[in-house]
């Protein structure tokens, strides 16, 4: 297949669009890539030179110039508009006397990424694919927003447009598969979950004896519910063999910095900057647990975090704190604990009996996950349900 990829992140930012579409040009598959510019995490400055045109281990990227100039609303409305206006025109113009098989958007939040993807697939008569990983515009709840305000119901109908107007919508969890079938606009809709990249796949398991550390791997945000592990760490700060290590950036890393410092917490908790990919495996080998925790709302439940698929595949305990599919997964594979959402004294009650198993016990079921992730999310069984389905909506076109 010749695949126009749409998307917003792309290397050297760390999403899993980047190994998804390495592979599928390993395959056999041409593909192309229109982007923008690295700049997530959004207060992260990277050491790299965007060139318009790139070729990556085969792949055609293209990074077409948007609005953005920090880490506030109208620098984030100017980079999202900018997006949809110069992704449309400047595509429009690269796409002359180009043919391809489909269009495919990865879209994380907002999913107004989808817009120049359908504008453009409908200007060459090719059908466009979404791959859905966030749910909008239920996820506004998190800035305040009630379902009475204008702005969530216009972009509840822009969302409704949005799934009607695309060929076919994958969506990376069971749960928001079940979502979108709801609202009976689009019936070609199918579960692509998401792979781990083969740096993680079952790390040799390190006994550190004296210390157990957990480890957090990625966005230290609100849907985090940081607030929550804060409250498990001073629970158990006393036990002074337990180490809590923060990886990763996000809008509540500065708070949680001023919290470990009010609550004297600097011996129990470590706050270390976003790693690259070729790096992490190295603090995960270093890890006894690994820990995941999301906020108490209906729009978490029908999600499953991209870090869960990396966090089973490494064979390592997982500490879990949410409720719907992160808890659901965590629970059949049998591969650490878990709790609900906020539940905060419970958990540090199971982190304090895990704790005591001894080395062999917490190994096996930290393998646990990754015999479930061979189960459910090889990158053999996902390639597949992409190209099953995506040959099956350009045949129907």
């Amino acid at each position: 297949m010749k695949i126009l990829c749409i998307t917003k992140h792309f290397y050297p930012e760390n999403f899993r669009i980047n190994d998804f579409l390495f592979k599928l040009k390993k395959k056999g598959h041409q593909v192309t890539v229109f982007t923008n510019k690295p700049i997530y995490p959004y207060n992260y400055k990277y050491n790299y030179n965007s060139k318009f045109k790139t070729r990556m281990k085969g792949v055609n990227v293209y990074r077409i110039p948007v609005i953005y100039f920090g880490d506030n609303f109208f620098s984030k409305f100017s980079y999202i508009l900018s997006f949809i206006i110069n992704v449309s025109l400047v595509g429009l113009f690269l796409l002359i006397k180009k043919r391809f098989d489909t269009i495919f958007v990865f879209a994380p939040s907002p999913p107004t990424v989808v817009i120049p993807g359908i504008f453009l697939s409908k200007i060459k008569k090719i059908p466009c694919m979404m791959w859905l990983h966030d749910v909008w515009p239920e996820s506004l709840d998190l800035l305040g927003y009630k379902k009475s305000n204008l702005i969530y119901i216009l972009i509840s109908k822009l969302m409704v447009k949005i799934y009607q107007n695309c060929h076919g919508i994958f969506t990376q969890s069971k749960s928001l598969k079940e979502h979108i079938l709801k609202f009976k606009v689009n019936k070609n809709v199918f579960h692509l979950p998401v792979h781990a990249e083969a740096t993680y796949l079952n790390l040799p398991k390190k006994n550190n004896n004296r210390k157990f550390k957990i480890y957090f791997f990625g966005n230290i945000g609100l849907a985090q519910d940081i607030p929550s592990v804060l409250k498990t760490i001073e629970i158990l700060k006393n036990d002074k063999n337990i180490e809590w290590i923060f990886v990763g950036e996000g809008k509540m890393k500065n708070w949680l910095k001023e919290k470990i410092k009010q609550k004297k917490l600097d011996k129990n908790v470590t706050l270390k900057s976003m790693v690259q990919l070729n790096k992490v495996s190295l603090y995960y080998k270093d890890a006894d647990a690994l820990l995941i925790s999301l906020k108490k709302d209906k729009c978490f439940n029908l999600i499953l975090p991209a870090k869960v698929q990396s966090y089973l595949a490494s064979g390592i305990p997982i500490f879990s704190m949410g409720n719907g599919e992160t808890y659901s997964t965590t629970k059949s594979a049998s591969c650490g604990i878990y709790c609900e959402a906020g539940n905060y004294k419970k958990f540090a009650k199971l982190i304090h009996n895990f704790k005591r198993l001894d080395f062999k016990k917490r190994k096996k079921i930290g393998y646990n996950g990754y015999k479930y992730y061979l189960k459910n999310f090889d990158i053999s069984k996902v390639l597949k349900v992409f190209e099953d389905s995506t040959n099956k909506i350009i045949n129907l076109n």
